[in-house]
Order: structure tokens, then C-alpha cells, then sequence
């Protein structure tokens, strides 16, 4: 999908877009915006951003840039991605997930009603909460909205015809991404039950996808968000054949901050990370 329709897309989702010198931003965290898809480079002029975080009263914005000060690393899948590209021990989970899996498109009907449970059981495993994902009238919209964008998809890991795993795909055309425009694919999130993991079908559902987006969709690369603070997270990616992609990027704060900041030493000490 073009950058366009990406928007129209998270704004039926009722996400709120400011637009700066022609580029997306939505909320990150509260009154910090970020640019829109957050891996896709983009030239912003400095005095935009001011103007506008002036009259939004926002405390900063994040966007990609080649010149950027600071780096986020991306996973994104490696070059000619396939069974080779994973770690000896995942490949044999994986050949052992295609064979008890069956792995194929989803229709976000079927997403609507069965989703949300793998949701909930993934969210309380992992000792999170969401806010979204596990909730129902959130997750109904999510799926009525994607099913109207072809670009937006599901693929799901079947065990004796129950959905065990699934990721939630968005393919962005023409994104710029460290000096090339290229067609991606974002996973942008991916859920498993727990009762199947035995079966290895989040293995098998990540190559398979990952090898159709490259190799049918045409897509350069796929992503599967980017580092966090979960050691083994980083490692069962990295064993699944992705590699991480540094991002340079900016953050700038809203001028205002930086007059306050000679009169709050604290904040002059966050300014300065």
C-alpha cells in the first residue's frame, strides 16, 4: 500500500495523524509523535517540526534520517532468505513445524472470531497487556478495517484445522530506508497459543511467510520489529534468519523546552540524552 492509503488505513482505526511538511506522524507516547511507517527515511525541514510542535504543544517528534544522531536497530529478514539462512537447531524445528502445520492466508473473518482468544493466552504468557490486541470491540474493528486493504493480511499456522499461530502483515510500497525505495513487508504483530507450540508453528509460519512476501510479493526485505529488552526474543530472530538493520534517526523537542530547560536542570539533563 502507498503511504496514502497506509494512513487512511490507521485513521478508520481511529489513530489520530499530524502531518509535518508533507510526512505522517502519530502519537508513540503521550505528546511525543513519531514519523510514519517509523523505519521509512524521510527529509523534514527543522523549522516545520518547530512550527508545528508549537501548535500542537507536543514535546518532540522521532523520524528516520540518514544524518540522524542517534540509531534503532531493525530485524529484517536477510538476503536470499530460505532454509539455509536459519540457525542448524531452528532449521530442524522449522522442517518439523511444515510438517505437522499447515501454513496459508487467513480470511480476517475467521482473524475476527478466533484472534482474540490467541491474543489473550499470548498477552497473559508473556505477562503483558495490550490495550488493543486483547481488546474485543478494538480487535473487531482491527479485522473489519484490514479486510478492506488488500496489503493488509494474515497468515495462520494450523494443527489439525485449529489456528495456532498467526502474524498480522502490512506491505508498504515505495518506502525509503537507508537510501533505497523499496516495496516491504511489516510484520506488525505476530501471536501463538501455547498449547500447539510443541508442533513448532511459529517457526514454520515465520519462514513460510517470510519466504512468500520475498519471493511472491515481491517485497525487498521483511521486517520483525526492532531489538527490545527480551534477550531471547533477539535470539530466536536472529536464529530465524533476520539480522539487525541500524536506523539512524532524530529527535527533536518542541523549542519551548529548550528555553524551559535553563530554568529546570532536570530537564536540561533529558534534552541532552
Amino acid at each position: 500500500m502507498h503511504l496514502q492509503e497506509y494512513v487512511k488505513f490507521l485513521e478508520m482505526l481511529d489513530q489520530k495523524i499530524y502531518w509535518i511538511d508533507d510526512v505522517p506522524f502519530s502519537a508513540y507516547r503521550p505528546f511525543f509523535y513519531w514519523s510514519l511507517p517509523r523505519f521509512a527515511n524521510y527529509q523534514i525541514r527543522d523549522y516545520k517540526i518547530f512550527y508545528r510542535l508549537l501548535l500542537t504543544k507536543a514535546l518532540g517528534v522521532i523520524f528516520p534520517i540518514g544524518d540522524g544522531n542517534k540509531l534503532i536497530n531493525f530485524f529484517v529478514s536477510q538476503p536470499q532468505y530460505d532454509i539455509k539462512t536459519l540457525h542448524s537447531k531452528k532449521r530442524n524445528q522449522t522442517r518439523r513445524g511444515l510438517e505437522r502445520c499447515v501454513i496459508q492466508l487467513v480470511d480476517w473473518e475467521q482473524m475476527r472470531l478466533e484472534g482474540l482468544d490467541i491474543n489473550r493466552e499470548s498477552l497473559e504468557r508473556q505477562q503483558r497487556r495490550s490495550g488493543r490486541l486483547d481488546n474485543a470491540h478494538w480487535w473487531d474493528r482491527q479485522c473489519r478495517v484490514s479486510a478492506q486493504f488488500p496489503d493488509v493480511k494474515a497468515w495462520g499456522a494450523f494443527v489439525e484445522g485449529n489456528l495456532t499461530a498467526y502474524v498480522h502483515v502490512i506491505i508498504h510500497d515505495n518506502v525509503t530506508m537507508n537510501g533505497k525505495q523499496e516495496r516491504v513487508a511489516n510484520i506488525a504483530h505476530f501471536m501463538s497459543d501455547s498449547r500447539y507450540l510443541k508442533h513448532y508453528p511459529n517457526e514454520a509460519l515465520i519462514y513460510t511467510v517470510t519466504k512468500e512476501l520475498r519471493d511472491i510479493h515481491n517485497c525487498a526485505f521483511v521486517m520483525l520489529g526492532n531489538t527490545s529488552d527480551d534477550p531471547k526474543l533477539t535470539l530466536w530472530k536472529r536464529h530465524m534468519g533476520y539480522q539487525e538493520e541500524p536506523v539512524s534517526f532524530r529527535v527533536l523537542a518542541n523549542p519551548v523546552l529548550h528555553v524551559a530547560k535553563y530554568f529546570v536542570p532536570k530537564l536540561k539533563n533529558y534534552l541532552n540524552k
